[in-house]
């Protein structure tokens, strides 16, 4: 007689506990700390970058995602 197969959400008992656990746990230690504890946050730059293709500001350039492909159009330069 065998037993019958059983259906493991995480791939196998093992995975099944340790999500049980995390479930419990979670909410009294939070999720994972990243990054020095002595260290500030990082702070995102007031515009997007540059573009690595004509050095103007991110901002300025035209983003085009309707294409299978993401398309970015540089600014005309400024005379």
């Amino acid at each position: 007689m065998t037993r019958p197969e059983r259906h493991h959400d995480h791939g196998s008992r093992f995975g099944d506990l340790v999500e049980r656990m995390n479930a419990r746990l979670r909410p009294y230690i939070g999720g994972a700390q990243l990054g020095l504890k002595n260290e500030a946050p990082a702070v995102a730059p007031q515009h997007g970058g540059v573009c690595p293709l004509c050095g103007a500001p991110m901002d300025e350039h035209v983003v085009d995602r309707t294409g299978v492909r993401t398309m970015v159009h540089c600014p005309v330069p400024r005379a």
